[in-house]
């Protein structure tokens, strides 16, 4: 029941705050729909000092949407034709669930040139 409410939920959350984006891995590349968001890792050094680092952009896919799970070095292109790279940040993974179910991934990704 609570698959189906999260299944549910993202695809309202498609519709409505939807991208379609070009998923690239390879030569292979799927059209999908994501929605685009930012994460931040907070940090200390040595001298407790805090650091604050954000992803230029996080995607959220849902699972179904692609054959494979999103690896570091993929590309994504958005709807006005920017490139983003799948990148693992400090602590972070670059692909990680965006729920306790694993309905979709997080994909946190770095903006790159065309």
């Amino acid at each position: 029941m609570l698959r189906a409410g999260l299944l549910h939920l993202i695809a309202q959350l498609q519709q409505y705050a939807g991208e379609q984006i070009v998923y690239r891995r390879g030569v292979a590349s799927y059209t999908i729909t994501a929605i685009i968001g930012r994460s931040g890792t907070a940090t200390t050094d040595a001298n407790g000092a805090l650091a604050v680092s954000h992803t230029d952009a996080d995607f959220i896919i849902a699972t179904t949407d692609l054959p494979f799970v999103p690896t570091a070095g993929d590309r994504i292109q958005r709807s006005d034709g920017t490139w983003y790279q799948v990148l693992h940040t400090s602590g972070t993974p670059g692909v990680r669930p965006s729920d306790p179910l694993g309905v979709a991934w997080r994909v946190s990704t770095k903006r790159v040139p065309t």
